[in-house]
């Protein structure tokens, strides 16, 4: 029988109302098959490497947020250079 690796994490706020906390909390999960994960290791490597330069940065979905709007700003920048031709 094959192993399973089960990774869950948290975003939002932990803390109770009473404590000043937010009513926002999402919890999310995988499961995948113990002789994929260093394939899954890799591959995210290689994605962090790519977009971050650093394939031992730890992804913060605000990262992905500052590069959607990076990338928007470099396709927004090339219609402005094709108008002006």
């Amino acid at each position: 029988m094959a192993m399973k690796l089960f990774y869950i994490d948290e975003s939002g706020d932990t803390a109770t109302f009473s404590q000043g906390g937010r009513k926002y909390l999402v919890l999310c999960g995988c499961i995948v098959d113990d002789g994929d994960y260093l394939e899954i290791e890799r591959r995210l490597r290689d994605i962090k490497l790519k977009y971050w330069n650093n394939s031992d940065i730890e992804i913060k979905s605000i990262f992905c947020g500052m590069l959607i709007r990076t990338c928007q700003r470099f396709l927004l920048i090339g219609v402005i250079r094709k108008r002006r031709r």
